[in-house]
């Protein structure tokens, strides 16, 4: 045994019954008397941990103006014009020290929606928790900095934005010729590509889903992708904050 080597016992040994519900409870209890006794006996005063937050990552990395912390207060659908588009009704409550007048606009920095997040995690056999480390020139993306990939695809670059002709017509380089070729080609077309892919607002994850013959790495989708924009939004004066 240590202590009869010369070692010091720092607390007694503790005993738990694993079919008992308190076993927990014993467990935090004889950890605390264990954490206060190496505390008692360690000589450095170093934190065991130290934390750096940077909350304008996303901001410096896009090239956009400072942003703030707002809080919605609410956020109801009151119309829907068409399958793909709705209106809503959103309050705002802005940070103390912020002000507006009749006229300004807001700008929002958005994250995308879980769901898409989780269609382009599938589609590139990725994890949320995936760490992803971006090397070479910026382009609105975080470069040198370990990032998972829940982050980088929730805040940095449009998934669901309708998919333009030349993101297209670089799908037609990566498939071979057949019928799934004939019908991207299709796609191509100004008055075909304006009704079935932007008036229904199909995106290039949505066209990579539809046709999983496409050979398309990440490193790949992500340079075929626009950065992610702000969203400006007209606002009137409230006795809370902006609606």
């Amino acid at each position: 045994m240590i202590h009869t080597a010369g070692g010091t016992r720092l607390v007694d040994r503790g005993i738990g019954n694993s079919a008992e519900a308190e076993l927990f409870d014993e467990f935090d209890a004889w950890e605390t008397k264990f954490l206060d006794s190496i505390s008692q006996t360690r000589t450095d005063t170093q934190p065991a941990i130290s934390i750096t937050v940077d909350t304008t990552h996303r901001e410096k990395v896009l090239e956009l103006d400072p942003m703030y912390t707002a809080t919605v207060v609410s956020n109801d659908v009151i119309s829907k014009d068409t399958k793909y588009n709705a209106k809503r009704h959103i309050e705002i409550k802005l940070s103390e020290g912020m002000t507006y007048k009749t006229g300004d606009y807001l700008n929002i920095l958005p994250t995308n929606p879980e769901p898409i997040v989780q269609r382009v995690l599938r589609r590139f056999n990725l994890h949320a928790d995936d760490i992803l480390t971006i090397q070479g020139v910026g382009r609105n993306l975080p470069v040198n900095t370990p990032i998972s990939a829940q982050d980088l695809l929730s805040g940095f670059v449009e998934l669901g934005q309708p998919a333009t002709r030349k993101q297209v017509e670089g799908l037609l380089a990566r498939i071979s010729d057949g019928e799934d070729k004939d019908k991207l080609h299709r796609l191509t077309a100004d008055r075909i590509h304006v009704e079935e892919v932007v008036a229904r607002r199909v995106s290039l994850l949505d066209l990579l889903e539809a046709y999983p013959d496409i050979e398309m790495d990440i490193r790949d989708y992500l340079l075929s992708l626009p950065p992610l924009r702000i969203r400006q939004v007209s606002q009137c004066l409230s006795s809370s904050g902006i609606r």
